[in-house]
């Protein structure tokens, strides 16, 4: 008799549009008997037929659950009490997180799982990649860029960041963590839970194959609409890493800029190419060479990015976030 394996947990906000696509493909998983697993869909709050799409899909497993609901104010997010939904109905050992409007390969469950069967880690980040498109490409490098400074930090045994568009973890780590409610409220749900693991003691480990695809921004406005729900991100190792990081090109730059001479144009090439090895790297992993040619204009644009990011905050610091609106 088969037991119960893994967990696959989704929520869901106005997503009839693109869930089919995410179950179709959870339909195609192979190397896990479907006995074994699970498929929690949290449909939260959606008015756009959401739930009849996941209904009529007829995928073995599933387990929908309508949420009406909203969190108490000032505990926790919208997003954040829909994951607690999920998270704390899954019956499995293992938990898996995808977005609504992924899309992933037959083998991804079975492999994004591996390493915590193996007992190497407690904790997987899987590699997420955006769907075809000049902004879908530009995200790609973006998401591949943070989860390489995120292992970096890991090999470290400092604190990085995980994204729940593909993740894996022990569903007791969720408990021991204390849920949401104990994390406390924050836009960046992801980024907190990895820190909650590694405090109370899990191991991660960073995958860079297999990709779950998603849908990419539709506008660089909306792009920087997303980054600025990045942007309140806590302080700590990460944040430190990102921003300094960033700092040393536009001082670089700055400096040639002001100074000129060898020095400075020295200090800024040399700040520019090892930017773009380590974005080319990072993507390489991931995509390929489709991408890497990115590398190139990753930094310096990424920084326009953070300038636009903040110009918007001047003008207003609400965030919307799974249809609701946030003081950042």
């Amino acid at each position: 008799m088969n037991t119960l394996h893994v967990s696959i947990v989704i929520t869901a906000w106005n997503e009839a549009h693109a869930i089919g696509g995410c179950l179709a493909a959870l339909a195609a998983q192979q190397g896990i008997d479907r006995q074994a697993r699970e498929i929690i869909v949290v449909d939260d709050r959606s008015d756009d037929g959401t739930g009849d799409v996941v209904a009529a899909s007829g995928l073995a497993g599933l387990r929908p659950i309508r949420n009406d609901a909203l969190p108490p104010q000032g505990v926790m997010t919208a997003r954040q009490h829909a994951l607690d939904i999920g998270f704390r109905a899954a019956r499995a050992p293992i938990i898996v997180t995808l977005d609504a409007d992924a899309v992933v390969p037959p083998d991804f469950v079975v492999r994004l799982i591996e390493p915590i069967e193996a007992e190497r880690a407690d904790m997987v980040a899987g590699a997420v990649a955006f769907s075809d498109g000049s902004i879908g490409a530009l995200q790609s490098v973006d998401a591949a860029y943070y989860l390489a400074v995120c292992r970096l930090l890991n090999r470290l045994s400092l604190d990085g960041g995980v994204l729940f568009g593909a993740c894996a973890f022990r569903a007791a780590l969720y408990r021991a963590a204390g849920g949401f409610a104990r994390i406390g409220m924050t836009l960046t749900e992801d980024l907190a839970f990895s820190r909650a693991a590694r405090k109370a003691g899990a191991r991660l480990a960073y995958m860079p194959r297999p990709v779950a695809t998603v849908r990419a921004a539709t506008s660089l406005s909306a792009l920087v609409t997303r980054a600025k729900r990045i942007s309140a991100a806590p302080m700590g190792p990460l944040a430190y890493a990102l921003g300094g990081w960033m700092a040393l090109l536009v001082l670089a730059a700055i400096g040639a800029i002001v100074f000129g001479g060898g020095f400075w144009m020295t200090a800024l090439a040399l700040r520019y190419l090892a930017g773009a090895m380590f974005a080319a790297r990072a993507i390489a992993t991931v995509s390929g060479l489709r991408h890497v040619p990115l590398a190139l204009i990753y930094e310096p644009l990424a920084t326009a990015i953070g300038l636009g990011v903040a110009v918007t905050l001047v003008r207003g610091r609400r965030v919307d976030w799974g249809g609701m609106a946030y003081d950042r």
